[in-house]
Formats: C-alpha cells, sequence, structure tokens
C-alpha cells in the first residue's frame, strides 16, 4: 500500500466520523427537546386560575346538590320516624 491509500483512507475515515458526530448532534438535541417536554409534563398542567377557579365552583355545586337531597331525603325520614 501507498501513502496516497493511506491518505485516502485516512480522509475517508475522517469525513465518516464528522458525518456520524453531525448526526450525534441531531439526536441529542432531538432528545433534549424530549425531555423538555417530559419535564413539562410530569410537573403538571399549566392551568390558569381562571381555570382553577371553575374547577372548584362546579365541585361546589356538585358537592352543594349532593348535600341538599341528603337532606331533603333525611328530613323525610326523620318526620315518618317522629311521627
Amino acid at each position: 500500500m501507498t501513502n496516497d491509500t493511506f491518505t485516502d483512507i485516512a480522509i475517508r475515515i475522517t469525513s465518516e466520523l464528522s458525518a456520524l458526530n453531525a448526526n450525534m448532534k441531531n439526536v441529542l438535541d432531538k432528545l433534549a427537546d424530549h425531555e423538555q417536554r417530559l419535564d413539562e409534563l410530569e410537573r403538571g398542567s399549566k392551568e390558569d386560575w381562571k381555570t382553577q377557579l371553575l374547577m372548584l365552583l362546579a365541585k361546589a355545586v356538585v358537592i352543594g346538590g349532593v348535600s341538599i337531597a341528603a337532606l331533603v331525603g333525611a328530613g323525610g325520614l326523620l318526620d315518618k320516624i317522629i311521627r
């Protein structure tokens, strides 16, 4: 083998390694983006205070309705027991 052959092989190896390096940089950038998205998902959704307030109001209405229904039903039952 001559020096030209070794030079050609070294140039090919160098070019292949630079292509792999560039590819790895792209993959690492994509992984960093995915990691950021996963962090946002794990920390919870970003709901504003208006959404949270509406959810609490809906819960309060449901709890109030169930409480009133239970009291009305219990009142009728207590009326029958007392009389």
